[in-house]
């Protein structure tokens, strides 16, 4: 998993590195969140962790450009965020920004992976449903004898045609 890590502290930026890495993904790293918003648009990452307080653009805001980024269904990317804050209003403030979860500093190696894995699964299970969507979708709109388009794609197309022609 190529992971985009978003952390101004040099030492935090290199252990967490570290952890990420030995738990075996590829890791980028930035050390504000301009600069991770930026990055997330040229890497594509399957994953960001981000610190909640940084320079130039904090982690908030950047999350909250990240998934503008990622508006469609199917190309959402989990967002971990870091902060010392362990305040019950600044967990729900990071995940009501577009975080999926939160870790509180200083960072524990064994839930850091734990909550990897659990995002690498929730992602998969994600790439499924939408290859099994895709895979029904085709199922209802052509006919399973024939292989040919049925009446429920013409009636789709149809609409679309009439909205563009409008």
């Amino acid at each position: 998993m190529k992971v985009l890590l978003a952390e101004d502290s040099r030492s935090n930026r290199m252990l967490i590195k570290a952890y990420v890495e030995e738990a075996g993904h590829q890791v980028v790293t930035v050390d504000d969140g301009q600069q991770a918003v930026d990055s997330f648009t040229i890497e594509r990452p399957d994953l960001v962790i981000m610190d909640v307080t940084m320079p130039v653009k904090d982690g908030i805001e950047a999350a909250k450009e990240i998934r503008a980024l990622t508006d469609s269904e199917n190309d959402w990317v989990p967002i971990i965020f870091l902060s010392a804050m362990t305040e019950p209003e600044d967990i729900a403030r990071g995940i009501d920004a577009g975080g999926d979860d939160y870790l509180t500093k200083p960072i524990d190696a064994t839930v850091l992976n734990a909550k990897l894995r659990a995002m690498q699964r929730i992602a998969e299970m994600r790439q499924k449903l939408h290859k099994a969507n895709r895979k029904l979708k085709m199922i209802a709109v052509k006919d399973g004898l024939t292989s040919l388009f049925n009446r429920r794609y013409f009636d789709e197309i149809m609409m679309k045609e009439f909205k563009r022609a409008s």
